[in-house]
């Protein structure tokens, strides 16, 4: 039998979650899915974990490998899928109980491309909801060019990433970005549904954390998407608004990099593209505006960086205290 959906996990040294991820998977009813598990390097029990499983669980493939990134386990997912449908899902997060069937149902009655539900953040032992929150709902993608690329809410279909080759690209960042437009400007519809589909754990030290000079990649991200939209106006117009969010969020991260060199670097080359880049919606334009107004001692001196530091400290002192 074919499987409905195929959730693909990446795996990296996380045997703490990763028990709590597949159970997430393996509990969900009504519905045949085909987990796919592509260990990239670990170095703890990962992998035990992850055999141990594929030995238990015939819906479980497990495919162990060198550590080359994310990227290359979720492209080598891709080729590996059955399902009709096709998940990713972080070794880290875990789904909410019965969100794929839901997710299915959606998508099979609106012959959408693409299914969109919520999600959580966890900090901790705290739950924040993401915003802004979805309900019922059928876009195009032009209406839903600003949403979120995280992969852990999506079904994409498995025909459409293979019919048109897509895969993401060999990024340390942005390559979700990258995916997630390239599948968009293949799309005729996309279907939200209210539920929360899973829980983005956010842990301390993830690269989500510390770019440092990887923040470089989003501007390699922007230029693989706005080639993607060449022939789309309207998208491309839309999504210099999402460039220069992403360069204001990463110019304010600039203060928590230990290298003052990298910090310079980094914002000298983001400045440099959005000087550059003086088409866009009046939101971008906007933006725009701020970040070429953003003085480099600000965000890259040594006195920021030391605030940055001070009030760290101060954050991990109340949490210890509470």
């Amino acid at each position: 039998l074919v499987p409905q959906i195929s959730v693909i996990i990446p795996v990296y040294n996380t045997e703490e979650y990763l028990k709590q991820c597949i159970d997430s998977v393996l509990n969900q009813e009504e519905i045949d899915v085909e987990l796919i598990l592509l260990d990239d390097g670990s170095t703890d029990k990962s992998v035990y974990i992850c055999q141990k499983y594929s030995e238990k669980y015939e819906n479980i493939h497990f495919f162990k490998g060198k550590h080359g990134g994310v990227s290359d386990a979720r492209n080598c997912g891709i080729k590996r899928a059955k399902g009709d449908y096709i998940m990713f899902l972080d070794s880290d997060d875990f789904l909410q109980p019965n969100v794929l069937k839901k997710m299915y149902d959606a998508v099979s009655l609106t012959h959408a491309d693409m299914v969109v539900g919520n999600y959580c953040y966890q900090y901790g032992k705290k739950l924040k909801p993401a915003e802004p929150r979805l309900v019922d709902n059928l876009y195009t993608p032009l209406q839903f060019i600003h949403h979120t690329c995280v992969g852990g809410n999506k079904l994409y279909s498995a025909s459409l990433l293979k019919a048109y080759k897509i895969r993401f690209p060999k990024l340390s960042l942005g390559e979700d970005l990258v995916f997630f437009h390239t599948y968009l400007s293949y799309c005729i519809r996309i279907v939200t549904i209210p539920d929360d589909i899973y829980t983005y754990r956010m842990r301390e030290g993830s690269i989500s954390k510390s770019y440092g000079l990887k923040a470089l990649d989003y501007l390699k991200a922007f230029h693989l998407i706005e080639e993607v939209y060449r022939e789309y106006p309207a998208m491309l117009k839309e999504l210099s608004f999402d460039e220069m969010f992403y360069i204001r969020a990463n110019i304010k991260r600039l203060p928590r990099y230990e290298n003052k060199a990298d910090r310079k670097c980094i914002f000298n080359n983001y400045q440099y593209f959005v000087h550059r880049h003086n088409k866009g919606t009046e939101a971008a334009m906007k933006l725009r505006r701020q970040i070429l107004h953003m003085h480099k001692w600000i965000y890259c001196g040594s006195v920021s960086t030391g605030i940055y530091k001070f009030l760290r400290k101060c954050k991990h002192a109340l949490r210890g205290d509470l």
